[in-house]
């Protein structure tokens, strides 16, 4: 009678170590198609707000005028009447701010839900819901992700270079129907719990709010509290550090400059 042969457990050991390291490439391969494939959602959304809202401009004989744009902002409401304006980077296209911004009845919603309603986690960029004056605020907060593809406001922590300063150092904001240039004036490293977060002054200075913005400066960007008085209007955009950081976010502070013509 043949022997049986006692199984090796060697082989078994490694089979399991095969087919768990297979599931976990399997897994991860279906994780980052999903995370590219909400990338390109999302991608393509704002890319088809923009021309929505941004027309070509033409002269009186009815041609394009070559990069020149009108600003509809009635056009950005009739996709979603939470809007209340657009941001636009100034400086190179590629990966820069260029999106809507909205104001909902919560802080969490357009967190993972695009501005067409979809759920994704790019989100929307939008206002603290607690701000009653919006974008025309003293201090107007808006929050958006830190993407891994640097789209939204995956881009705001290269503040710290001044480089990428000098190359961006400026936004069109667009506010309901009006046009402005809002300059980059400081940037850093901020508590949740801290100054950057204060949109009522009833009991805290605006003027000590903005020395402590300049404060966190690592490079001159041509801004000293001189610049300010208790009419300037501030925008701060806030977005998170990593996972590990949530007591911090990244914050880069806005300043009005002056009314464009759409």
């Amino acid at each position: 009678m043949e022997e049986k042969r006692k199984p090796d457990k060697r082989r078994i050991i490694v089979t399991i170590l095969i087919v768990i390291f297979a599931g976990v490439f399997v897994f991860a391969g279906i994780k980052l198609i999903t995370i590219m494939s909400g990338y390109n959602t999302a991608t393509k959304e704002y890319s088809s707000v923009a021309e929505k809202v941004f027309e070509p401009e033409t002269d009186a004989k009815g041609e394009v005028i070559k990069d020149s744009f009108v600003w509809n902002y009635q056009n950005l409401v009739a996709i979603n009447p939470d809007a209340v304006g657009y941001l636009r980077q100034k400086g190179e296209l590629k990966n820069r701010v260029d999106y809507p911004v909205v104001q909902g009845s919560d802080n969490s919603y357009y967190l993972k839900h695009l501005i067409n309603g979809e759920y994704n986690d790019s989100g929307t960029l939008f206002v603290d819901y607690r701000i009653e004056e919006g974008m025309n605020a003293q201090n107007c907060i808006i929050y958006g992700h830190n993407m891994n593809n640097e789209a939204m406001f995956g881009c705001l922590s290269d503040y710290a270079n001044e480089t990428f300063f000098k190359s961006h150092p400026s936004f069109d904001v667009y506010i309901g129907e009006d046009h402005y240039l809002y300059n980059v004036f400081a940037f850093g490293n901020v508590s949740t719990s801290g100054f950057a977060y204060t949109y009522d002054f009833t009991n805290y200075d605006f003027l000590e709010f903005v020395r402590q913005a300049l404060e966190m400066n690592t490079y001159n960007t041509g801004y000293t509290i001189d610049d300010f008085d208790y009419d300037s209007k501030i925008i701060t955009l806030s977005t998170c550090l990593d996972e590990f950081e949530s007591s911090k976010r990244y914050a880069v502070f806005l300043v009005r400059d002056r009314k464009l013509n759409n």
